[in-house]
């Protein structure tokens, strides 16, 4: 018996015994009741739908140049971009996979610091989101916004 999940950014056919897990990952989106525990055994890597929107807002006075933009467990929605000063741009992705939702992102400012991000929506535990800078010139911080599914956001400022 197969059941069939469906949400904002796709649909997935998954067998009934596996349900448990889909609702969960749609619960991740709002879509659903609250995540049961399920034996790790009954887990596919093809099993679950989630993904996220990560907003990052550059209230610094320099462009933010991306160096390096990793998607290891889904595919691309909106794809990240350089960022001028005192702009916003959003990132976000979906993935199948049962890992959940990661992205990992690395800009460079003109003095050479470095800015990492990483926002992370695992099926399993917590939303996370981490930002920090290679300098003390700028400062990173991230949070969570609201949304409809996970928003998550890094604001990046002068010093």
């Amino acid at each position: 018996m197969f059941a069939t999940i469906t949400t904002k950014f796709c649909t997935t056919v998954v067998p009934a015994a596996a349900m448990l897990v889909a609702v969960g990952a749609a619960s991740v989106l709002g879509a659903g009741p609250a995540a049961a525990a399920t034996p790790e055994a009954m887990l596919s890597s093809s099993q679950g739908t989630t993904g996220m929107v990560l907003h990052v807002v550059n209230n610094s006075n320099e462009a933010m140049t991306l160096t390096s933009a990793s998607n290891p467990y889904g595919h691309w929605q909106e794809r990240a971009v350089d960022i001028p000063a005192h702009t916003a741009k959003d990132v976000s992705d979906y993935s199948n996979n049962i890992e959940g939702s990661e992205i990992d992102l690395t800009y460079q400012m003109p003095d050479g610091t470095q800015i990492q991000v990483q926002g992370l929506v695992p099926l399993a535990s917590s939303n996370s989101v981490t930002a920090s800078s290679t300098s003390t010139h700028f400062t990173a911080t991230g949070h969570y916004a609201s949304g409809n599914h996970p928003t998550l956001e890094v604001d990046i400022a002068d010093a």
